[in-house]
């Protein structure tokens, strides 16, 4: 096993030392040689930096827009990184699944393969979509207190500084989940329509207890007591939103946050988790579907008594065959209904001439196990939890960069930065991400590298306490035990061993694997250190019981 080369480290230490051994050379050539030579030499070394400096300055004007881009962010829920038809048509025995839209978007902008969240958790994954923080620092581990929505930090979020700064007509259409006062809707965005919690809308008494949420959904459809599908009537705002909401004379950001493919409720009946349309269901009637591995075997392997919930939610809803088909052809047939409705709010764009001045982002909260390990949903730190799908159509893209894939790591905690670029504003200070145009506008350098690896943590004790840290090579996994009961460490070979199936702490101990595990425990804790940084968010008015 080769030793992890900490790249971002060596850089470190090696980068001064080449440039004292250049300038030492540079030195003794330039002492050597003529007056002429000299003045030559340093003629061109003027030339080559003010060349450098211009293509520095061009790159740098080129990627600020010259009027700032409007914003639409779809973001569905519980939706992992390899259910897209383009991922499972590249793989060697790939399932079904239809997102021809997703597709189309991807072929015209960029799709980052290995985008993943920093804590996998609806509610969580979406305060740092707003905070462009880790949990540790935005503090927002419950639904009852959304920390982040209280005003003394709200005013530093991108929602708050689009409005104040750049003068954008901000909405927010669908899943919200925290539990905010109707005040905070009615003053922090300029529209919102807030659905959740079901397949089909309105629900009944769960509508009509949160109807000041809801901008008047019966009045402007006019169809009282009409159902809708999730995905549709999320549509159905987003459209109206684009054509009669918004001001025409000022930019817009809106989020979409479709509540499909999300399961609901408790049953066991197979795939009854799931409640598409039969428009849907029909298209998946007659696809089977397979599992990656022996589900079994992975889940005696795993280390016990840590994985209660997910046991219990894989026994209702993936166990069987029956249970695996079924649960598989509904959450897909929710993904295509997202795919189709995603299709139709972009046509919008396109009809009124605002495709090629909107930054479009399609990402999710988290991933879903499926069945993987034998488990269900989320919460830890595996592959199929924590990677999600990220596409993004920017009109900044160069041709050349239009459909291609980018596989460096991207985070969820970097969306709240891009936004704010698109809008030609700076990040704010407690920000903990990066601008993802970085990657496709010529900002990565040596002097300025993008990550080669991330820090992932999960503190929901309730649940399960893990982190881990991630690299392209290996991931180090660390689970805490109930009732400070001590740790359990894993660590796999992501190369050779995708689906994570065999902890290297359980071979054969050699030196390297040895040394391997050290480098990788002190890279985890530098990592741990900066993300968990405690300049964070004051708890202590949702101690008081406050609610912003």
């Amino acid at each position: 096993m080769p030793c992890f080369p900490f790249k971002s480290t060596c850089l470190q230490v090696a980068f001064p030392l080449m440039v004292a051994a250049c300038s030492a050379s540079f030195s003794i050539m330039f002492m050597a040689s003529s007056n002429s030579r000299r003045t030559m030499d340093y003629m061109g070394w003027e030339v080559t930096k003010i060349m450098q400096q211009q293509k520095q300055e061009k790159v740098l004007s080129a990627s600020v827009p010259k009027t700032p881009l409007n914003i639409l962010i779809l973001f569905p829920d519980d939706w992992r990184h390899d259910s897209l038809q383009d991922v499972q048509q590249s793989l060697p025995n790939g399932n079904t699944i239809f997102t021809p839209f997703l597709s189309e978007l991807a072929k015209d902008g960029i799709r980052f393969t290995h985008n993943a969240v920093t804590t996998s958790i609806c509610w969580i994954s979406r305060a740092t979509l707003f905070t462009g923080q880790y949990v540790s620092r935005h503090k927002a581990e419950s639904l009852s207190c959304p920390t982040f929505a209280f005003p003394e930090y709200w005013k530093d979020l991108w929602v708050a500084r689009l409005q104040k700064d750049a003068g954008y007509f901000v909405g927010h259409v669908g899943k919200w989940q925290y539990h905010n006062s109707r005040r905070f809707f009615q003053s922090e965005f300029k529209w919102t329509s807030l659905h959740e919690g079901y397949h089909w809308q309105p629900p009944g008494p769960h509508f009509a207890n949160q109807q000041h949420l809801f901008s008047n959904y019966t009045e402007r459809r006019g169809k009282k007591n009409e159902k809708l599908p999730a995905a549709d009537l999320s549509k159905e705002d987003a459209l109206y939103f684009l054509r009669h909401a918004r001001p025409k004379d000022s930019p817009f950001a809106l989020t979409i946050a479709f509540y499909p493919p999300k399961p609901v409720g408790e049953s066991r009946e197979p795939g009854g988790q799931w409640d598409p349309t039969q428009h849907y269901k029909k298209l998946y009637e007659k696809v089977t579907f397979h599992r990656p591995y022996n589900v079994t075997q992975a889940y005696e392997a795993l280390p016990p008594n840590l994985f209660r919930m997910s046991e219990n939610r894989f026994y209702q809803r993936w166990k069987t065959d029956e249970q695996f088909q079924e649960s598989m052809r509904n959450y897909n047939a929710l993904i295509t209904n997202v795919d189709d409705a995603s299709r139709e709010i972009v046509q919008e764009l396109k009809r009124q001439g605002l495709y090629e001045s909107t930054l479009i982002i399609f990402t999710c909260d988290n991933g879903m196990m499926l069945g993987n390990h034998g488990l269900a949903g989320k919460w830890h730190p595996f592959e199929e939890s924590i990677r999600v799908p990220l596409i993004i159509h920017d009109p900044r893209i160069p041709p050349e960069k239009r459909g291609t894939l980018e596989d460096r790591f991207t985070l969820n905690v970097d969306l709240a930065e891009t936004i704010l670029g698109a809008a030609g504003l700076k990040p704010s200070p407690h920000m903990q991400g990066r601008d993802i145009a970085d990657l496709y506008l010529g900002r990565v350098s040596e002097s300025h590298p993008w990550r080669e690896d991330f820090y992932y943590e999960f503190p929901l004790a309730d649940i399960l306490t893990s982190s881990s840290l991630v690299t392209k090579k290996y991931k180090y996994v660390r689970y805490e035990k109930r009732n400070n009961n001590g740790a359990i460490e894993q660590v796999f070979d992501l190369e050779h061993d995708p689906y994570e199936l065999n902890d290297l702490m359980n071979s054969t101990t050699t030196q390297t694997q040895v040394d391997v595990l050290t480098q990788l425990k002190q890279r985890y804790e530098e990592l741990k250190a900066v993300s968990i940084n405690n300049d964070g968010i004051d708890i202590a008015k949702c101690v008081k019981g406050e609610n912003p």
